[in-house]
């Protein structure tokens, strides 16, 4: 804003009856309403505030001064989109001068229009124009916009469910001679870490919809079979998949931090050596940290109100079925995320 800054500085300075250091009052510039959400104008303004006061060619107004005028005319400082609102403002705070503008997004580039009136006159005193690229303008507005808009959010991630297999009792068979006689199946307790991804989309600023894909990808060992005919031993694997979708409120905990609620319903297919698939109701509660505003690192619990064993039938045991392998309850599942 330093360019914008000096060109306006330096135009009133030659201009007929100017004073020696007038008071001014920045309004927020006129943007799209995309950017608006981002609040790319009130960053210009804030930015092009503390060029202007470096100068030490103009007393600026305090924002709340400002505020408190445009109430009274039942404005906002992101509503003035008109320069006959501004004048009206600028006189009613006893401004001198006004400076406003618009700044809009193309290609690769933010393009910032300025231009200094006269709050008497409504004269246009100067303008001026800067061009600024874009990852070079949200580096130094960073403090001042909003990245990630509060609402309409969409948010990518990638999770790790981490999860302790619930006991399942040791089962004892035995069959008519044959190739199998006699098979003992002795499940592990066994942790699992299923990998996957899913969406966050949080259509109101306090309200969040959670849809997420899992998939151990691998068959995992959760068991152990022990037989008196040695080609049937060996261990018992599974393969798990699982679909879930929550929803519910969010909020913001302290800087940086967040918590979301859900409740909604997760779809289970176990497969291998053990068959099981059902349905439960879920509830999830997260807790996220934002390093950045595009960057989210949370931390989940889920509960599943149902499980179910999964069951399988061993090879020349007949029709018997044994219990392979039973997911828990709770869980606990990291996840990192990128924001939109």
């Amino acid at each position: 804003m330093g360019k914008i800054s000096d060109s306006l500085t330096a135009a009133y300075g030659v201009s007929a009856g100017a004073k020696e250091k007038p008071s001014a009052a920045v309004f927020t510039f006129n943007t799209s309403k995309e950017l608006e959400k981002m609040r790319i104008g009130f960053a210009v303004s804030e930015m092009l505030s503390h060029q202007l006061a470096k100068s030490g060619k103009f007393q600026l107004l305090e924002r709340t001064e400002l505020n408190r005028v445009l109430g009274e005319l039942k404005l906002s400082l992101s509503g003035v989109t008109e320069q006959e609102d501004a004048i009206s403002a600028g006189k009613l705070a006893r401004a001198d001068m006004l400076v406003m503008g618009s700044v809009e997004k193309m290609g690769k580039s933010y393009h910032v229009n300025a231009r200094l009136v006269n709050a008497e006159t409504g004269e246009v005193v100067a303008t001026a124009y800067e061009s600024l690229p874009i990852s070079a303008f949200e580096e130094e507005a960073k403090d001042y916009v909003v990245m990630v808009p509060k609402t309409q959010t969409i948010g990518i991630y990638f999770l790790g469910s981490y999860r302790v297999m619930a006991k399942v009792p040791s089962t004892t068979n035995t069959y008519p001679p044959g190739w199998v006689t006699y098979i003992t199946t002795n499940p592990e307790r066994s942790k699992v870490m299923l990998p996957g991804f899913g969406i966050r989309y949080a259509p109101f600023e306090h309200f969040l919809i959670d849809v997420a894909y899992m998939n151990s990808a691998a068959s995992k060992r959760t068991g152990n079979r022990e037989s008196d005919n040695a080609f049937c031993a060996g261990p018992y694997t599974s393969n798990f998949s699982m679909f879930r979708a929550v929803a519910g409120p969010k909020g913001r905990l302290f800087d940086g931090f967040s918590y979301s609620l859900g409740v909604g319903a997760t779809v289970v297919s176990i497969s291998r050596s053990g068959q099981a698939s059902y349905t439960t109701p879920t509830a999830l509660a997260g807790f996220e940290f934002r390093p950045q505003q595009r960057l989210g690192l949370a931390v989940s619990v889920g509960y599943d109100f149902v499980t179910k064993t999964a069951m399988g039938n061993q090879w020349g045991a007949g029709d018997a079925y044994f219990k392979i392998t039973r997911l828990p309850h709770f869980y606990l599942e990291p996840s990192l995320a990128l924001y939109f």
